[in-house]
């Protein structure tokens, strides 16, 4: 979860996952459909 404001975002179609980065240089990779950390990855 990102605790400062989400600067780029990037959706993976072979995995179903986006993964974001935000002001801080915090990465998160998450699954569109659950908002949680995908299964397939």
């Amino acid at each position: 979860v990102h605790m400062a404001p989400v600067k780029v975002m990037k959706y993976n179609h072979a995995y179903d996952t986006v993964v974001s980065a935000d002001t801080k240089g915090v990465l998160d990779y998450w699954s569109p459909s659950t908002l949680e950390f995908p299964e397939n990855v």
